[in-house]
Order: structure tokens, then C-alpha cells, then sequence
């Protein structure tokens, strides 16, 4: 897992809330930890992104967090009742009630639900691709220029970095929306991070990606170009 310099939780109004879940209270066991594993009811597919809200129940108060490759957490659930939705571009919004313990355990409970394809969908989404090839003009193993390049999306914004298969060293990579950075772990070669940054604001978005050599191989001392593919994952209107 990578360094990931931002809170992935939204929370709006207080600070009690700290994580999600979901399915009736009477169905799932009060837990702090919960891990959400969210399915197309119609393929049994992992649903690719989407967007979890937990509203405390009769409080003006909620969290948000990602939903990415058919994850939502694991993530804390403070003591009360949280209303939850689970939505995602193309699906129905699954609606559930969950019950946070309030207390840190070291188990987690898992939760597995399915949303169901809606072709009424007001969104959908929408990939990318960005071959990236840079050269640096630096001096050391952080390479400068940074890839820049802006995305537009209704809310959803993940995103998929392959090192070139080309490569004869290890590279990180800091991958940025708006200023907020996620640092990966070390890339071989050919090697894959992943990150969401869901939920954005709808517009437009800054995203840049910055390559940090790691001594080895070829590599010694200085990081003089790089490579790789950038997939961005977002959502847009249905056209």
C-alpha cells in the first residue's frame, strides 16, 4: 500500500465519524470495522467506482468514502445508527442501515451487497488513458518536469499507473488531484499502483504525476527519464 498524503473519509459536521458499512442493523453485527464488498447484481462483477454516504441517523451529519474495484473500507463506525448509500454511475442506489460499536476491535465485519444496473443512469463512466514519457532536467533521484495534464468528472476520479515494462530500475511515483498526493510503494518494472481519490467536486481537475528513482540497476544516483501509462477513471453525463 501506498503513502496517501489525504484523508480518504469526508466528514461533514462531526468529527464523530470515522468510517461506514451496510445491510439492516438486524442482519449485520455491530462492528467499528466494517468492510463493504459491493457486486453488479446481474454479473456478480465488482463495481468498478462509486460513492459510499453515511448519515447519522436523525443527525444533520454524514461521511463519504470510496468505492474502488468492489471496496468500500475497511473503514470505523462510530456508536450510533448510520443511514447509508451506495451508489455508483450506471446503478441503482442501494440504501441500508448499519450499527457502528463506537469501541476499536481488531476484527472487522464483512458485508457483501449488490446494486442493480439501471439503464435510466444519469452517469456513467469514463476512462482515459495517458502515455506518459518524460525526460528530467534534474539533477537526483526526483525527477522534474512533473506530467500535468487536467481531467473533468461529476464526482468519481481513480486512477492506474503501469511503470514501462521498458525500464532497468525501480521508480515511486507521486500521483496528485488538486494537491493532494498519493505516494506509491516501489514499482518494478511493468508494475501497477492504484489509487482513488473519490468523491471530487464536479468540474475540472488538476492531476500530475511525479517519478522518484530508487538506486538499482541501472539507476545510480540520478533518475534521467521515465515512462509509463496513466489510466484515469471518471464520471460523466450520459450523452
Amino acid at each position: 500500500m501506498g503513502l496517501v498524503r489525504r484523508g480518504l473519509l469526508g466528514v461533514v459536521g462531526a468529527a464523530m465519524l470515522v468510517g461506514i458499512a451496510a445491510a439492516p442493523v438486524a442482519a449485520i453485527p455491530p462492528s467499528f470495522w466494517f468492510t463493504i464488498y459491493v457486486n453488479d447484481c446481474k454479473t456478480g462483477a465488482p463495481i468498478r467506482a462509486g460513492v459510499g454516504v453515511f448519515q447519522i441517523q436523525h443527525l444533520a451529519a454524514a461521511a463519504v468514502a470510496p468505492l474502488a474495484n468492489g471496496v468500500i473500507g475497511p473503514v470505523g463506525l462510530g456508536d450510533y445508527n448510520f443511514i447509508t448509500e451506495i451508489s455508483a454511475p450506471g446503478y441503482r442506489t442501494a440504501h441500508r442501515v448499519l450499527h457502528g460499536l463506537g469501541i476499536t476491535s481488531p476484527t472487522s465485519e464483512a458485508v457483501i451487497l449488490c446494486l442493480h444496473p439501471d439503464r435510466d443512469s444519469p452517469e456513467m463512466l469514463v476512462d482515459t488513458t495517458y502515455p506518459i514519457a518524460v525526460t528530467c532536467t534534474s539533477i537526483g533521484e526526483t525527477c522534474d518536469p512533473t506530467f500535468t495534464t487536467s481531467i473533468t468528472s461529476e464526482g468519481i476520479a481513480q486512477f492506474q499507473f503501469t511503470a514501462s515494462p521498458s525500464h532497468c530500475s525501480d521508480i515511486q511515483v507521486a500521483i496528485g488531484v488538486d494537491g493532494s498526493i498519493f505516494t506509491s510503494d516501489p514499482l518494478a518494472p511493468g508494475q501497477s499502483t492504484f489509487v482513488s481519490f473519490t468523491p471530487v467536486a464536479a468540474g475540472p481537475h488538476v492531476v500530475t504525476v511525479q517519478a522518484t528513482g530508487i538506486p538499482g540497476g541501472c539507476n545510480t544516483g540520478t533518475l534521467s527519464s521515465w515512462s509509463g501509462t496513466l489510466v484515469a477513471t471518471t464520471s460523466a453525463p450520459v450523452s
